[in-house]
């Protein structure tokens, strides 16, 4: 028997490829590039011969396409083929009848069909037609969820971990789910661990209470008592009661029976509402007056200060944040908390025997002044300190001369104008270079405390 199709592995390069099987009309073969039928772009040769042919393409068809020939039959016929060939063939069946009839042009073969509707399924329904859905499920072989959806009738289903049988919610043992506008509902973020955050969201400054990252300008000591009450000790934390004193070890702070507090800038409070406050250790807390336990929530205000106190035992970790739930600890650079310091207080210390505090013109035999500049601009303008009138020099170059007083010509938010008065020794406008005495421990701070 003769194949009835043929296909081939196009090289990118013939363009002729031939059949064995015989095909009386174009309309009686069909020529497939892959796929897909070609209706043009070739040329049959052989067509009415009995032994074969060949198609011949126009182009070569691309390297690697399979070229297929199929023999399809007789497709359209005329009424020559009436009476002999299609009439002994065509026989009726169920809805078809096969009709001859004759007239002057001669004889004719008439074939008609017809058929129920309901017997037929519209395309357009995408099988939403099916008379009987669940007899086709069986008949496809579908699943009992086909039609249940449901995860129970799931055959051969994975084995789910614990999460996929907890509700939906925020708080313990629930799955958190984002909100209609895509977001995390609000949380405890104090809850959260691995996560990096920064952007100053404690609104207390120096908080972090290893030994090694405080802020400590006025060289306080762990444990010494202050001689009077309100007395700053580390940067921005002041001992309420006379006498008492703060302690720190292994990254806490012990808190005196009277307080250590820290007044919350009002100017820095972003906006006015709902804040959190969070620490760990056995300290009392209050916020303006209000007893507070870690976790609980209290509304400040913007442009008003605010007077957090911890009394009576041990704090770690301190933190007051805007919103309703704490998050983790904020940690902050000791540089950063430095210049978040000097904002209230800034104490210039050379820090070596002779070390200069800056220089400046003499107005006579007696006075010279000298521009010091801050490390950034103070809350308000400060009051000035020495630490004594006689512990500083004005070095003229030819000669030393040892301060009888200290004063300040004047004084803003970024600057100060200090004037060092000596008994004799210097030369009008010559420049005067003031510095430490000789011991390394003279200094001139700045406090624009609240």
């Amino acid at each position: 028997m003769i194949p009835q199709s043929v296909s081939y592995t196009a090289d990118g390069v013939s363009t002729t490829f031939g059949f064995a099987f015989p095909v009386f009309e174009p309309l009686e073969i069909e020529v497939l590039l892959g796929a897909t039928i070609q209706a043009s772009g070739y040329t049959l040769l052989g067509d009415g011969a009995d032994n074969g042919g060949a198609v011949v393409f126009a182009s070569a068809p691309a390297n690697g396409v399979t070229v297929t020939l199929r023999r399809v039959g007789k497709i359209q016929v005329s009424g020559g083929d009436a009476p002999g060939f299609l009439e002994a063939k065509v026989v009726a069946g169920a809805n078809v009848t096969v009709t001859k009839t004759a007239d002057v042009d001669g004889e004719h073969l008439s074939i008609a069909a017809t058929a129920n509707p309901a017997d037929f399924l519209a395309k357009a329904q995408n099988l939403a037609d099916l008379p009987d859905k669940a007899q086709a499920r069986i008949n496809l072989g579908l699943a009992t969820v086909a039609a249940s959806g449901s995860y129970n009738d799931l055959s051969n289903k994975p084995t789910l971990g614990t999460a996929a049988a907890l509700d939906v919610g925020t708080g313990a043992n629930q799955v958190v789910q984002l909100d209609i506008n895509a977001k995390l509902p609000a949380v405890d973020g104090s809850q959260l661990t691995g996560i990096a955050s920064g952007g100053f969201r404690n609104l207390l400054i120096n908080t972090d209470f290893i030994s090694n990252n405080i802020v400590n300008q006025r060289s306080y000591v762990s444990g010494t008592a202050t001689s009077g009450d309100n007395r700053y000790t580390i940067d921005r934390w002041r001992v309420v009661t006379g006498g008492q004193a703060v302690s720190w070890s292994n990254g806490a702070v012990t808190a005196p029976a009277g307080g250590l507090e820290q007044v919350v800038d009002g100017a820095l409070i972003p906006r006015t509402g709902t804040y959190v406050i969070s620490w760990t250790g056995t300290a009392a807390c209050t916020i303006d007056g209000v007893s507070k336990v870690s976790g609980d929530t209290v509304t400040l205000t913007n442009g008003i200060d605010s007077t957090i106190r911890f009394s009576g035992g041990t704090v770690q970790y301190p933190q007051v944040e805007y919103g309703a739930h704490s998050t983790s600890y904020e940690v902050v650079p000791k540089d950063i908390v430095f210049q978040r310091c000097v904002r209230y207080y800034w104490r210039a210390v050379p820090g070596v025997a002779y070390g200069p505090y800056g220089s400046g013109p003499a107005i006579d035999a007696t006075q010279a002044t000298m521009i010091i500049n801050f490390p950034s601009a103070m809350r308000s303008v400060p009051s000035v300190g020495f630490s004594a009138q006689n512990a500083f020099l004005g070095d003229t170059g030819p000669g030393a001369y040892a301060s009888t007083q200290m004063s300040v010509a004047q004084v803003g938010t970024q600057r100060a104008i200090v004037a060092i008065t000596v008994s004799s020794g210097f030369s009008q406008y010559n420049t005067v270079s003031v510095k430490d005495i000789g011991a390394g421990t003279s200094w001139i701070d700045f406090t624009a405390e609240l």
